[in-house]
């Protein structure tokens, strides 16, 4: 036999028997390609309610909620999955990767992300039996029952006054008693308690002037303690303003959170090159420049892009780093939710 002729049935079995290879292959693992990634902060303080299973393959709902079963999820911002399946509580980790959300559900690991939106969420994985996939239906839910309570950075502050009261003789007896100890420092050192980082975040503008009733000022900031602030107004209804606690904790888990992605490296402006972007500035409707402002201790840096977000051809004029849509949609979502 000719070397190449043996060379070239090598080639054709090693093709065959990679391609066995590829063909046994999950269909959960084939389809993970079919996915773009999924963005994190979409399911930040999120809760979610199993409806159905659907079979891929035939297209058949072979299993649904019903009074003998029920589930739902809670995706906290600080990465605690909490469950509460058929009356049973349960709390996890839940994290994203890439098109994959690993988290504690339906007795499952890690379940590929079909679809997810503000109102429905499709997870998909290979059924048990080997026969074709499973997809599992949730739907947003509301938390109208309670099922979840909020954690304690979401709750909101009060402030407590009270008037203070004379002091009884007793109370002056023993501050005269011990004020030679409080001169020499015999009483005991209160602990040093360091100054919280200073944060503030701020958004203004974006999107586009145009509609039955235009959009005139859109303004959310966020403050240092946990304060959110929104002043919306449009042409004809006037203006909204909106105030609500956030949260400490939580303000310092999102800026962190911004910090990692290199925000305070990016450039102070995206502007127009192209002249079909600069051409579009003075079409209708008319774009809404955007200014994001974030400041973390030390560290300051102001953003400008003149044209933010899709227009009405669904066309993104502007090639600006993901993590200034990522601040724009979790400050509006803040803004948004319910408390």
């Amino acid at each position: 036999m000719r070397i190449d002729v043996y060379i070239s049935r090598l080639s054709l079995i090693l093709m065959f028997h990679s391609f066995l290879i590829f063909s046994k292959m999950s269909g959960q693992e084939i389809n993970g390609f079919l996915y773009p990634e999924v963005k994190e902060n979409i399911f930040y303080e999120t809760q979610w309610q199993y409806i159905y299973t659907l079979h891929v393959e035939s297209q058949t709902i072979i299993h649904k909620a019903s009074e003998n079963f029920s589930a739902y999820y809670y995706f906290r911002l600080d990465h605690q999955a909490q469950s509460y399946v058929n009356d049973a509580a349960s709390n996890g980790i839940w994290k994203i990767n890439n098109h994959w959300l690993i988290a504690p559900v339906l007795n499952l690991d890690s379940l590929l992300i079909v679809k997810v939106d503000d109102q429905q969420l499709i997870l998909e994985t290979r059924n048990k039996t080997g026969k074709g996939n499973l997809q599992y239906f949730l739907s947003k839910h509301e938390n109208k029952l309670e099922i979840f309570k909020k954690p304690d950075y979401l709750l909101p502050e009060l402030n407590v006054t009270s008037t203070s009261k004379q002091k009884t003789p007793k109370q002056k007896e023993f501050w005269i008693n011990n004020i030679w100890d409080w001169l020499w420092g015999n009483q005991a050192d209160v602990p040093y308690k360091a100054p919280l980082t200073f944060i503030a975040i701020e958004m203004t503008g974006g999107g586009y002037y145009g509609g039955i009733d235009p959009p005139i000022r859109n303004y959310i900031q966020l403050k240092s303690d946990g304060r959110l602030i929104r002043e919306f107004s449009t042409e004809y209804n006037g203006m909204t303003k909106t105030v609500k606690n956030i949260g400490r904790t939580e303000v310092e888990a999102f800026v962190e959170y911004i910090d990692s992605k290199a925000f305070f490296e990016l450039k102070s402006s995206y502007d127009c090159i192209e002249p079909y972007c600069k051409s579009r500035l003075s079409k209708k409707p008319i774009p809404i420049p955007l200014r994001v402002a974030v400041t973390y201790g030390m560290k300051h840096k102001v953003v400008s892009i003149p044209i933010f977000g899709l227009d009405e051809t669904n066309h993104k004029y502007l090639d600006y780093p993901p993590i200034i849509y990522n601040i724009v949609e979790t400050l509006n979502r803040m803004a948004n939710r319910l408390d």
